[in-house]
């Protein structure tokens, strides 16, 4: 590639320094309060304690990843079953901070998750994640993070833009317990193949 044909991007926006100036009184004691406020919560030896939050993802992930080992722990899934469906909303997506709107992507693979775990596509909050899965666009909205995802586990296909499987069988690892089709089963399949407009 010729230097010629290389873009020049700039790191920021050229006016950013017009309006968050390192020097702006409101700027310096924000940053002073939340110092304050850290420093207050650390403990004697250093340390500071809190609460971790997750949103569904990791359970999601983790769920599907111990069905592509083809070692599920019955106990952990339930637990992670468990997690995803307390963080449902009540527009029957996920989010993926707290007080945050529904997002496509923790959405379908939340979805992937439940499914793969054995809910039935037919329950209440299955019905509920499809519909808002739909509303925000199917699986063309994802980000490219989250379609290579689907497309690593077999489920979709970058070059078509397609939700059906187009990895050859020996780049794939089959996913064990669902003898109908060599990737994730039938069910995700389908499920795949309706979120596309």
């Amino acid at each position: 590639m010729r230097s010629a044909d290389i873009i020049s991007l700039p790191t920021t926006r050229p006016d950013l320094e017009e309006f968050y100036s390192p020097n702006d009184d409101e700027i310096l004691s924000a940053t002073a309060r939340a110092q304050e406020n850290l420093l207050q919560q650390q403990k004697p030896d250093g340390h500071w304690c809190g609460e971790l939050i997750v949103d569904s993802t990791l359970c999601s992930d983790y769920i599907v990843f111990m069905h592509w080992c083809g070692e599920v722990d019955a106990q952990l899934q339930r637990r992670c079953v468990r997690h995803i469906l307390k963080r449902q909303l009540p527009d029957g997506g996920w989010n993926i901070y707290h007080g945050g709107p529904s997002e496509i992507n923790a959405s379908v693979k939340a979805y992937l998750a439940l499914k793969l775990a054995g809910s039935s596509v037919d329950a209440p909050f299955m019905r509920e994640a499809r519909a808002t899965i739909l509303r925000l666009g199917g699986i063309p909205q994802m980000n490219t993070f989250s379609k290579l995802y689907l497309a690593l586990l077999g489920q979709f296909c970058p070059a078509t833009n397609n939700c059906t499987s187009c990895i050859p069988s020996g780049l794939s690892k089959p996913i064990c317990g669902y003898p109908e089709v060599r990737s994730f089963g039938h069910g995700a399949i389908s499920f795949f193949a309706s979120m596309t407009p």
